[in-house]
Parts: C-alpha cells; structure tokens; sequence
C-alpha cells in the first residue's frame, strides 16, 4: 500500500519532501504524459491537499518498467480511494492512456512524453503570424501554417531527427513490440 511518507524515498531524483512542498512539487521531475490527468485531478483536490496527491501520483513516472508502472499506478489509486475518491476513479479511466509510452523502448520514453516539439511548432506558427499581423481570408492562414508545417516536416527528416528512425523501424518489425502496442 502506498501511503504519503514513502512518496519521497531516496531512490527517485530531486524529490521534494512532501512535508516541506511549496507551491509546485517534483518541478525537476514532473511527467508531461501526466500534464492532463494533473490538471484535472488537480481540479478535484483542495489546495491545502495538492502538494501531497501530486507527489504521490508522480511517484509512478519514478518507475523503468512498464508492469511496474501499472502496478504503481494501481497502488497509487488505490490508496488515494478512501481521500480522494474523484481523483482514484480520473486514475482507474486514465491509466492505459497515460502510461501508454511505457510500451516503446526507453530510449525513445523522453521524447514521446515531452511536449516540448509541440510547444516550439506553436511558438513559431504564433510569431510568423503576428508578423503578418490581419490576414485577409481563411485560406491565407492555411496556407502560412501548411508552409510552416511542411518546413518543419523537412527539418525533422532531413537535419534534425527527433526519433530515430531505426528504432522506430526495428520495433514496427517487431511482431512482440507491435503486438504489445496494439494492447494499449
């Protein structure tokens, strides 16, 4: 059973002892596959009570091992049951989804639960369109964002690959690998 004490053992990086949690616990290691359900678990617990449930549900992100990580989150629900019950239930609907990434090799975990790509596309479709400033149609958005879109396609194949194709490669040729996608 999971219980707050041992949310903070030593074997997980940069940890924040939960007794003494400001406003943002694990900042150093917070999992962004787990940004929604934090958000809106975060919105069924209390303010006093945040710090505490957000440690003990990012204790499962801690975990290598895909069945070691489900099981973490099955423990973590349970025990969040009897305080929490929203938040167990957001869990218990949640799990497969959010752990998801745990089925590819853990080389390539980084970069599957990092929104940061994303972030950065969004960033620069907003710049290039505040240059532009008032567009005239619908299309000539569409036609920005696709040119954009098509030049950030080139840069990911071409100069800068953010997953290597090998690997991504190499596990579809997997028939185990691809079998233990398709479970998810």
């Amino acid at each position: 059973d999971v219980s707050i004490s041992n949310t903070c053992s030593s074997s997980v990086p940069k940890r924040t002892d939960v007794n003494n949690a400001g406003g943002s616990v694990l900042d150093d290691h917070t999992h962004p596959s787990g940004s929604l359900l934090h958000a809106d678990s975060q919105a069924r617990v209390s303010k006093t009570n945040k710090p505490v449930v957000s440690a003990v549900v990012n204790t499962v992100f801690a975990e290598k091992d895909r069945d070691q990580a489900h099981a973490r989150w099955r423990e973590v629900a349970d025990s969040l049951r009897g305080r929490f019950r929203d938040v167990a239930e957001l869990m218990d609907e949640a799990e497969h989804d959010v752990l998801a990434y745990m089925a590819f090799d853990e080389s390539l975990r980084s970069k599957l639960h990092s929104t940061n790509p994303l972030e950065r596309v969004n960033k620069e479709i907003k710049r290039r369109t505040n240059v532009v400033g008032i567009f005239p149609n619908r299309e000539a958005v569409i036609r920005l964002v696709g040119a954009l879109m098509l030049e950030q396609n080139d840069e990911w194949a071409v100069s800068r690959r953010y997953m290597p194709v090998e690997k991504l490669t190499a596990m579809c040729n997997d028939p185990e690998a691809a079998a233990m996608i398709a479970a998810q």
